[in-house]
């Protein structure tokens, strides 16, 4: 039975216990590091991720709900994601965001897309402090 036969018959813990026994994940972990104590340590992160992913697929303490696959994989890149812009919120980029989340954020330029009168500030709202803070 291949990993994808156990990840359409609903068995996707095996599934993924599968991918990493059937790549030699750990054969090659040991082959690739520099010491076996560091093969150890980074086949106890495949160890630690594997228990999560279990936990998250039979649905942990958070969330009772039992999850597919595909939906701890968008967990994990979600997750992932939101760690790297933590990490490069000092970065020298454009960062495209909402007004509401742009609040309490400070940048060197702003630029306002869409920014007509009536619109922003919105006309029910108009007066003139919300106009003066929007023409900051």
């Amino acid at each position: 039975m291949t990993i994808g036969d156990n990840a359409e018959r609903g068995n996707t813990v095996e599934a993924v216990r599968a991918l990493v026994r059937d790549i030699n994940y750990e054969d090659w972990l040991y082959e690739t590091s520099s010491s076996a104590k560091a093969a150890e340590m980074r086949m106890k992160n495949v160890s630690d991720l594997y228990s999560w992913i279990v936990a998250d697929l039979e649905g942990d303490n958070y969330d009772k709900e039992e999850k597919t696959l595909k939906e701890v994989v968008q967990r994990l890149t979600l997750r992932d994601m939101m760690e790297r812009g933590e990490e490069e919120d000092d970065s020298d980029a454009v960062q495209l965001m909402t007004l509401h989340a742009s609040k309490g954020l400070e940048f060197p330029y702003v630029y306002l897309i869409g920014s007509e009168e009536g619109i922003l500030p919105h006309q029910t709202s108009i007066d003139e402090t919300t106009s003066r803070k929007s023409a900051v």
